[in-house]
């Protein structure tokens, strides 16, 4: 039955903020990415609160650390991934 599936039915996304309740998402999302043989995309968003001004050099220092950080958890998802041959 598996072989009949498409690549793209074996897509999974992945959308993740890198809390406890996204962590079990994500060992659920690599599970079926293991078992299927697909393939994982994931992501994340960034939040620029109402009314936060982005032009302004402060705010766009906060969004910058906030971009670091999740770049860093999306590598570290990456080498979980990979480990488990996905």
């Amino acid at each position: 039955m598996m072989s009949e599936w498409s690549s793209a039915e074996r897509r999974i996304l992945l959308a993740t903020d890198f809390s406890p309740w996204a962590a079990q998402a994500e060992a659920y999302a690599l599970c079926l990415a293991s078992v299927w043989r697909g393939s994982l995309t994931a992501m994340t968003v960034l939040e620029a609160y109402p009314g936060m001004n982005t032009e302004y050099e402060v705010n766009r220092l906060y969004l910058g650390e906030l971009m670091k950080t999740a770049t860093q958890e999306l590598a570290r998802l990456k080498a979980r991934a990979a480990a488990r041959g996905i």
